[in-house]
């Protein structure tokens, strides 16, 4: 029975080869037309490979100021079990700007699209309830839904997100990672959004004026529970219509009318969701996720059990993008 036992064991693992090829196949875009790609080369992953056995300790900078003091910032990136630091995001986020893929067609081949190269949470806004009388320059109008923040131009906090509509250099920036884009030359932008340590995509439409929620975790059918588990996001469906048109995006783009309301939230159909179980990976599945969306793509169905995979491919790539640090 043992040799039974063995092909048993022999044909799971084929099965599990062949998951993870075609997965990598379904999440790689097409060549560039020089015939190249953004993705890490086998030249860059034996280098990376190199870099984990001989030379652990070895100081490496990504750019804009980051850097990362040794080998195990990669390695806890790679493993499931651990958390993926907002640092690691950030950084491969910052990185997609770099790809050409990533600046032209809507997957639906209707309009242009941004990838905003950070990640976004209520305290970066500085827009959740419990600072909303601390911050001077935003005041609420009303409670009730419907309402939108009233800004102040001059605020240096306002004046920051401003920047991002503009398509000017955001705070970290100190080098260009790729041409920053103002928001009137595109119709959708890409963002990961951080609640409470799960990370989930939102894709901001700003013909439709929606906020659509794309989350690794599977979503609830009831509706009450769902605009519950994303409720930080009305800080930012309530200030995008402020900022829009205080940085003149309307008077640019004249084929849209503003709107003084909240934007509605949407929710990609539950069918769209990788079979995710736990929070542990929910930052890998969203950069992934952005990935396969921008890519013009349609997701793949990528789960739990192909997290090591999807994990090496994201360190992979950040630490190809990354250089020795100067010795000191």
């Amino acid at each position: 029975m043992n040799w039974i036992k063995a092909i048993k064991r022999l044909v799971i693992k084929q099965k599990s080869e062949t998951s993870a090829l075609n997965i990598r196949r379904a999440i790689r875009p097409p060549r560039d037309s020089d015939g190249t790609t953004s993705y890490p080369t086998n030249k860059h992953m034996i280098a990376y490979q190199a870099y984990l056995d001989s030379d652990p300790k070895q100081k490496r900078n990504v750019g804009h100021g980051m850097s990362f003091e040794n080998a195990s910032f990669f390695k806890r990136i790679e493993d499931p079990a651990e958390w993926m630091e907002t640092p690691a995001i950030d950084a491969y986020l910052r990185i997609l700007h770099l790809s050409p893929e990533f600046v032209g067609c809507h997957p639906e081949g209707k309009g242009k699209f941004l990838v905003l190269g950070s990640y976004f949470c209520e305290s970066m806004l500085s827009l959740s309830r419990n600072m909303y009388h601390e911050n001077k320059a935003i005041k609420i109008l009303d409670e009730d839904k419907g309402q939108m923040e009233k800004l102040d131009p001059k605020d240096e906090f306002v004046k920051q997100l401003l920047d991002h509509v503009l398509g000017k250099p955001i705070l970290y920036t100190t080098e260009n990672w790729a041409p920053l884009i103002p928001f009137t030359e595109v119709d959708k932008i890409y963002v990961v959004w951080l609640a409470h340590q799960h990370f989930y995509p939102l894709v901001i439409d700003l013909v439709k004026c929606e906020v659509w929620v794309i989350d690794s975790l599977a979503n609830s059918n009831d509706e009450d529970t769902r605009l519950a588990r994303y409720e930080g996001t009305l800080c930012l469906r309530r200030i995008l219509p402020a900022l829009l048109q205080l940085s003149g995006f309307y008077d640019v783009r004249k084929d849209l009318k503003p709107v003084n309301r909240e934007w509605d939230l949407r929710f990609a159909n539950k069918e769209q969701c990788f079979l995710q179980t736990d929070k542990v990976s929910c930052g890998p599945f969203s950069c992934k996720m952005m990935e396969v969306l921008v890519s013009r793509r349609a997701l793949p169905n990528i789960t739990q059990e192909n997290m090591k995979f999807i994990r090496r491919g994201i360190a992979e790539r950040i630490f190809s993008f990354s250089k020795p640090a100067p010795k000191e």
